[in-house]
């Protein structure tokens, strides 16, 4: 694949660091932008009328939207990111292409390589530039403002982040004991096989910094790498303060923990933590448990719904294929974010299913459907159904296929 730089396009060393010096101002306060839509996403329950709260929760977004945009302009960063798949150039933050990559590659371990910046509104011609010089897609990440539009042989997009929230039966044994939780029943028996576990809830802020200090950082930072997204300590200790932690002993020693909060019906599982990020804790399946426990607090609070937190929007990724087995399904990330769009020209049928393998989700009128790429229209029904009944059981409303120059989604009513 050929390397362009389009480099800098100021006239001069002063007007370049005036320019520069405008640009880091305004993103700072593009940034703040963002975070008070955050806040006020993130706090939608206290809109008591429907009406009202969908139309200034829309409004929030968009003004959210706009910023995220304006930080984006004019100028984003390429990056190549190589795979046994095939290279894949993506075009955003150099979080994104991390982040990314972790999930093309399923592994933490290989580092995309930056080759320039270019300005956003040639994306069109430089996308064709790196698909014809050897990349098998292209990867934008822009605000969901962006007037995105393009004639390529494929195009799709997916948010960056979805949710994943379980209902609570009137009978949390109903939940335990049907076909779709096999798995994590499997994990929680274990469990109480090979330790003797028990749980509690806490607002003793020496319990929280235990967990955040010994419990969440060593276990996020060995989890996630170098994509991993670290709630700072303040932020972490104001939900606490909101909500509370459900931990779990071991005899009298405390090993881990889940920040949670609640808002009106629904407990939000923020962040999980395990002593020492220890992997012998993990295989006891000390997670599993502790999910579970916020799973019977919440119950036993007359709370309707557990949030279970962000994934990326692919089904083939660990933590979304890990949360689905809960009987999650998918729902909004709350906050502000960008979108992915996937771009490809005449992509081999090899290719094709692999990405199909990988399972990017997408979202149409707030529901979210498993991309299935196809050339040619679907004869066979028996696996059109199978599809559908997969991406249902996975949280999924249905599937999209999406074909050159057209897209078609098919709902799983069953």
């Amino acid at each position: 694949m050929e390397i362009m730089d389009e480099g800098e396009s100021t006239n001069s060393f002063i007007s370049g660091a005036i320019y520069r010096n405008v640009k880091v101002k305004l993103n700072t306060f593009m940034d703040r932008i963002v975070q008070r839509c955050n806040c006020i996403l993130e706090n939608e329950e206290e809109f008591q009328q429907s009406i009202v709260k969908a139309n200034v929760l829309k409004i929030v977004r968009v003004i959210g939207s706009l910023a995220l945009l304006l930080q984006q302009l004019p100028r984003a960063e390429a990056f190549k990111v190589c795979g046994s798949d095939g290279d894949v150039v993506y075009f955003g933050s150099q979080h994104g292409a991390d982040t990314f990559q972790d999930l093309y590659n399923n592994c933490n371990r290989i580092k995309p390589q930056a080759f320039g910046r270019f300005k956003v509104w040639k994306l069109p011609s430089l996308a064709r530039k790196w698909i014809s010089t050897g990349a098998k897609m292209v990867v934008c990440e822009f605000s969901p403002l962006f007037p995105f539009c393009s004639n390529f042989t494929f195009v799709v997009s997916s948010p960056e982040l979805i949710e994943q929230e379980i209902a609570l039966p009137e009978d949390l044994n109903d939940l335990y004991n049907c076909p779709a939780f096999g798995k994590i029943r499997q994990k929680l028996k274990r469990s109480k096989r090979r330790a003797e576990f028990s749980s509690f809830f806490t607002r003793d802020k020496k319990d929280f910094d235990l967990y955040y200090y010994q419990m969440y950082l060593p276990y996020i930072t060995k989890r996630h790498g170098n994509v991993a997204a670290i709630t700072p300590y303040e932020c972490a200790l104001q939900n606490f303060n909101r909500g509370g932690l459900v931990m779990i002993k071991e005899g009298q020693k405390a090993i881990a923990g889940v920040l949670i909060t609640t808002k009106k019906q629904t407990c939000f599982a923020l962040e999980a933590g395990i002593l020492d990020g220890d992997t012998g804790l993990l295989c006891q399946e000390v997670y599993s448990f502790n999910q579970w426990s916020v799973l019977e607090w919440a119950y036993e609070q007359g709370l309707k719904k557990v949030n279970m937190g962000a994934a990326s929007a692919w089904r083939s990724n660990g933590i979304f294929a890990y949360k689905k087995h809960w009987c999650a399904r998918v729902c909004r990330f709350r906050a502000v974010q960008g979108n992915l769009f996937y771009l490809m020209e005449n992509p081999s049928e090899e290719f094709l299913e692999k990405m199909n393998k990988k399972g990017i989700i997408t979202e149409n009128r707030g529901k979210y459907y498993s991309v299935i790429f196809r050339y040619h229209p679907i004869e066979d029904e028996n696996w059109l159904e199978g599809e559908l009944r997969g991406a249902v059981k996975d949280g999924l409303l249905g599937i999209a296929i999406v074909s050159p120059n057209s897209k078609r989604f098919y709902h799983g009513d069953f």
